[in-house]
């Protein structure tokens, strides 16, 4: 009966491990699932392991973003070609923790167990910061009553007398991050974005994070931000060529419809990042401000990023509000946002409609209302339409006009036509059709 008994509990834990595990249904093998690459027969030793180490009593955590989605992460630390694993926990009333387990003798030990700084985890990355051949490990915390207030925690790998132990190299505020080699020296530096709104004024800064090599930390340099910024949405970067400085763009908001792009390019003089887009007496960044929540992209697939900035059409009338804008999505060459590519925007009926760069100059748009925009030439003779109706009243017409969508918003169609000069012009329905785009809610990427 005893042995039933305990055979019971190893079953019962066995079953709560796998349920754990990511929050998904995992079959017998969970833990040789979450190994990278997975180890013939060593899940159920990790597993037993995790029981003995840690206790039965416990919720095994993931992480909510990032590259790393599992609770137990296996990942060679210090470069000896065995693997450590990596454990995110917690037990009833108690904070999430983060436990490092490696392999002695075919006997998996206990090496650090951390409480952690916060009670979730947001994110989870690996990284060698200064060459060393260990790997650092970065840990996103959030406050599950408030997931907008995050620490990044690093902690490092050390070995003393062939001993491993892993400690707490440095905890930041941030919202956004990034690893990037700054000083193209083989050596990453650990680039976090911050909105401060714990003060009257929010402040924001981009602040650079290196390790000697001893693995000390040092505050390599930061940077302010625009002074309107109330939140932190993004942080990317890009190498234009090799052996040339990465580029930062942090996309911000000033409002909840209000955004702008901060580009930092890198200034040996002042042995740090600067902003180009920067007014010299108001120190502001105007020149990517616009009135939409869309996010910097790689959106031409050339390996490096664009920003999209707007300009307004012109009104047809003196006082009449505009019904839509141009999108350019602008690469920096220099100091210079350059369009790569252009849109046109319809605000009020929710499409874009793609603009070839040997269109630019040579059309404009004419419109009354914004049901009805003309495409017209230099010598303001039309081109092409596009016209948005009621398909009601539509079914009118249908023999005359192509038709560019008539499925994404319910009860109307969306269609064009294309003028004799329009044809001269090299433009077709087909054309047309192509470049047409139905964004709902206005998301125009």
């Amino acid at each position: 009966m005893k042995k039933s008994k305990t055979v019971l509990c190893v079953v019962c834990l066995f079953v709560l491990l796998s349920s754990l595990l990511c929050g998904c249904e995992i079959g017998p093998n969970s833990i040789e699932s979450l190994m990278r690459p997975p180890h013939v027969g060593s899940g159920q030793e990790l597993e037993k392991a995790i029981s003995d180490l840690l206790g039965n009593a416990i919720s095994l955590r993931s992480p909510q973003s990032g590259s790393c989605h599992t609770a137990v992460t296996l990942r060679d630390l210090n470069g000896d070609g065995q693997e450590e694993a990596v454990v995110f926990y917690s037990r009833a009333a108690s904070s999430t923790r983060m436990c490092v387990l490696r392999q002695n003798g075919g006997k998996w030990q206990k090496v650090n167990d951390f409480a952690g700084d916060g009670n979730g985890i947001y994110c989870v990355d690996f990284d060698d910061m200064n060459g060393d051949g260990k790997s650092e490990i970065f840990v996103g915390w959030y406050l599950f009553n408030d997931k907008s207030k995050k620490t990044m925690t690093v902690y490092s790998c050390v070995e003393a007398n062939e001993q491993l132990s892993v400690k707490v190299c440095t905890s930041e505020s941030y919202d956004c991050y990034a690893l990037a080699d700054v000083l193209n020296n083989g050596e990453k530096q650990l680039l976090l974005a911050y909105a401060d709104a714990s003060k009257t004024a929010t402040t924001t800064v981009l602040k650079r994070i290196a390790l000697d090599d001893s693995g000390r930390v040092l505050t390599a340099g930061s940077v302010s931000m625009d002074s309107r910024i109330v939140r932190i949405d993004s942080l990317a970067y890009d190498q234009p060529k090799e052996g040339k400085h990465p580029r930062i763009f942090v996309d911000a908001q000033l409002s909840e419809n209000q955004m702008i792009t901060e580009v930092f390019l890198w200034s040996n003089e002042r042995n740090n990042f600067y902003c180009p887009f920067r007014d010299g007496k108001s120190g502001l960044n105007t020149l990517t401000q616009r009135g939409d929540t869309l996010r910097c992209a790689d959106v031409n697939n050339d390996g490096l990023i664009e920003i999209p900035l707007r300009k307004e059409l012109k009104q047809s009338k003196a006082g009449e509000v505009a019904m839509g804008y141009v999108l350019e999505w602008c690469s920096m060459q220099g100091e210079e946002p350059v369009p790569q590519l252009y849109y046109a925007v319809n605000i009020a009926h929710d499409y874009k409609l793609f603009l070839p760069k040997d269109w630019i100059g040579k059309i404009a748009v004419h419109y009354t209302d914004a049901s009805h925009w003309s495409f017209v030439n230099n010598r303001n003779e039309e081109l092409f339409s596009v016209t948005v109706s009621e398909t009601s009243e539509f079914d009118t017409i249908k023999e005359s006009v192509t038709v560019l969508d008539d499925q994404s918003a319910p009860g109307m169609t969306y269609y064009c036509n294309v003028t004799k000069k329009g044809e001269a012009f090299g433009v077709t329905e087909e054309i047309l059709k192509a470049y047409f785009e139905y964004a709902s809610g206005g998301n125009v990427k």
